[in-house]
């Protein structure tokens, strides 16, 4: 049996520019790793792909769940009839914007890559990782990374990644990724694009000032008053910057140290639960990937 830690992710900046005919929209996004972690382990069996889930998370099972799905696609694109036992631990919390199936998927095709001696290069890879879902190829790179589209074409992965330790907010209720598109396309028909891919890259490589942004903190406020007291009270509490992760419903908060972080959950603690960890970068994430 092999065992890999799937990492979780923030958005340090998620903008949406428009919807397109499949149904998806494009966005512009700067993903961000975490030290906040799912675990999976897998051995080879005779037949069939069972997945175990295991955890203080419900998560949606049987032939829905990511990891499932990043099974099936993996045999059925390399054409191996196997079967294989998937045990998923899981601390992510899902439905908060932290990309935790996703990483699962992707972890689990680097996996049986790994178990069935495929030698797939990366990029084959990452467009098994695409048909299962659009954030997924992110978490076969990791680090600090620039992406557009639907969340799955990679412009430039941005250096250095910022040093600060982060804290997480999670509040009891989800927001469905589905449902926040949604939303945002009713509440937003005149949103203004507010940079381009070249603008971001710049504000990111020069190193100056840490550009936090989402689209959705409108919607999500609104719909939801809780976050924007949180976020309220997380700034005042001395945070270099706050800001809702993906489509929500989890809040970020970056300190410069541990301590800060502690002091300023404290004051948030009663509304829901909360995580400390640190923000990875593309180096020690690789390291991370490594059976």
């Amino acid at each position: 049996m092999i065992s890999l830690t799937a990492p979780a992710k923030i958005n340090l900046y998620l903008d949406i520019l428009d919807k397109r005919t499949d149904g998806y929209h494009n966005i512009i996004t700067v993903f961000q790793s975490i030290s906040m972690f799912d675990i999976l382990k897998c051995e080879r069996i005779e037949r069939g792909i069972e997945v175990e889930v295991k955890g203080k998370w419900d998560v949606m099972k049987g032939k829905v769940n990511l990891v499932y799905r990043a099974a099936k696609q993996f045999f059925n694109d390399t054409g191996i009839d196997g079967g294989i036992h998937l045990i998923l631990d899981k601390n992510i919390p899902p439905g908060r914007g932290l990309g935790g199936g996703s990483s699962d998927a992707a972890i689990t095709i680097i996996m049986l890559n790994h178990l069935f001696s495929t030698h797939l290069m990366l990029n084959k890879m990452v467009e098994i990782g695409k048909k299962v879902g659009a954030d997924v190829p992110f978490f076969f790179y990791g680090g600090t990374a620039l992406a557009v589209g639907k969340g799955d074409r990679f412009i430039e992965t941005l250096l250095p990644t910022p040093n600060y330790k982060v804290l997480i907010f999670i509040p009891a209720f989800e927001i469905p990724t589905r449902k926040a598109y949604k939303k945002f396309s009713l509440t937003n028909r005149k949103h203004t694009v507010k940079l381009g891919a070249e603008e971001l890259i710049n504000i990111y490589k020069k190193g100056e000032n840490l550009l936090l942004e989402n689209a959705f903190e409108s919607f999500a406020f609104k719909e939801f008053p809780l976050l924007a007291r949180v976020k309220e009270m997380l700034i005042s509490e001395g945070s270099d910057g706050v800001l809702l992760s993906g489509s929500g419903s989890s809040m970020f908060a970056l300190f410069k140290n541990r301590g800060d972080a502690e002091s300023a959950g404290e004051r948030v603690r009663r509304f829901g639960n909360l995580w400390y960890g640190e923000l990875l970068s593309r180096g020690v994430y690789q390291q991370l990937l490594k059976i």
